[in-house]
């Protein structure tokens, strides 16, 4: 399960920012500006002023210590944190809502137990839709 936080996530929040491998946003309105990307670090900071720790360790300040994010944190901020804090910052809420799709994705993957079948027919094919509409 580290993998998915550890690329997917980070990967993520690099195309938001504006940091994913030299590529611009081209139309896709995906960027956020650098001004709401501070304000969600701050609040990344802030939340870990009244998260219990049973939840993990305290989610970095997303625009600054974003070195620090680990799997666990990663997870934490799309699990717990992601669905508020990007909520109405994209151009396009169908960025917003995208991120919202993988959501339960990432709880069933770290559900303690899953049956057999419905991790080769349904989880499966989420993900892959998931990934497909990624692509676009």
């Amino acid at each position: 399960m580290h993998l998915g936080p550890e690329n997917l996530i980070k990967n993520l929040i690099g195309l938001w920012t504006g940091d994913f491998k030299g590529l611009d946003e081209g139309t896709g309105g995906y960027i956020l500006p650098n001004s709401t990307v501070e304000a969600i670090g701050d609040e990344c900071v802030r939340a870990g002023h009244t998260t219990p720790s049973a939840f993990g360790a305290r989610v970095p300040n997303l625009a600054t210590q974003l070195h620090y994010y680990t799997a666990e944190s990663y997870t934490l901020f799309t699990t717990l944190l992601a669905p508020t804090l990007l909520r109405g910052r994209f151009r396009k809420e169908k960025y917003y809502n995208h991120l919202l799709d993988l959501v339960p994705t990432f709880d069933d993957c770290m559900a303690l137990s899953l049956d057999r079948e419905y991790v080769d027919k349904e989880l499966r094919m989420r993900i892959v839709e998931w990934v497909q509409l990624y692509e676009k």
